[in-house]
């Protein structure tokens, strides 16, 4: 490769899952801290800092913690574990690693040069991660409602990402799971985002690119506030002239802890596209 990069697991514990086990009520989750990278420690800025001189400065840290519990005890209940880093100095090894952190269950991994050093607010190419499907987080426009009995579901929901200060339909996710729907229509209510009086519209009128949906039979919704975030993933995506689609859109997971201004963009899709195409 050139040269030796680091590769670490990108995470852990599975946030989502957390949150509803608290909602569920359920005690048996163990709180984890995975520490990733010290940016600033005892009034001294790091940033500048390579990478190897960061994870040292890390390890340092965790070790020392680690020794104050064993001595002290845990007294928080929270557990703090260093990320996962291995050491690769070829592709061959990269793939090997890559691989075993797959079996393990995390979702891909964070490859970083550990001579590169951190870059506030930008894209940078000492950092990158590489997972075997694509993911997004994009904001819920409109839903498909399903009324059983006096109880409210969304059957399904409209995406967009956002392109410059507007939001850009993508495509629509259907045939959501009872609790999955549920949850959904739960939010819209404590939320306040179900209009007055919602009219009914075709939701996949306002898709930049129609695809298979011009030809779907479940598009009739109304229009929500775009404040709920999800997390999707895809298996590639579609260009045609300056317009992308994603081909087989799936929803993983509600972001109850991402604000709306955080969601992904056309120039994050633009990257993944690019990357995708030079592979």
């Amino acid at each position: 490769m050139g040269v030796q990069w680091t590769v670490t697991g990108p995470r852990y514990a599975n946030v989502y899952e957390l949150h509803d086990a608290l909602r569920e009520g359920s005690n048996t989750r163990v709180l984890r801290y995975v520490v990733f990278d010290v940016l600033y420690f005892n009034g001294v800025e790091l940033v500048n800092l390579p990478y190897s001189k960061r994870r040292e400065i890390r390890s340092m840290i965790c070790k020392s913690i680690a020794q104050n519990v064993q001595a002290k005890g845990n007294e928080t209940g929270i557990e703090i574990q260093e990320v996962e880093t291995v050491i690769v100095e070829n592709k061959e090894r990269l793939i090997q690693v890559y691989n075993r952190f797959l079996d393990s269950k995390y979702e891909g991994a964070i490859i970083k040069n550990p001579n590169g050093v951190y870059e506030l607010g930008k894209r940078s190419p000492n950092w990158f991660k590489l997972k075997p499907k694509e993911s997004l987080d994009v904001v819920i426009t409109g839903v498909i409602p399903i009324q059983t009995g006096a109880n409210l579901r969304v059957q399904g929901f409209r995406y967009a990402i956002k392109r410059d200060e507007d939001f850009l339909h993508m495509g629509m996710i259907r045939n959501l799971d009872a609790q999955k729907g549920g949850r959904i229509a739960e939010l819209l209510i404590l939320n306040g985002l179900i209009p007055q009086q919602p009219r009914l519209i075709d939701l996949s009128a306002d898709i930049e690119h129609l695809g298979r949906f011009s030809g779907a039979h479940e598009r009739l919704g109304f229009e929500i506030e775009p404040q709920i975030v999800v997390t999707i993933d895809y298996l590639g995506i579609v260009k045609r002239d300056e317009r992308f689609s994603l081909r087989n859109a799936r929803f993983l997971y509600l972001r109850e802890d991402k604000p709306v201004d955080e969601i992904s963009t056309y120039y994050d899709l633009y990257d993944n596209y690019s990357r995708a195409f030079r592979q």
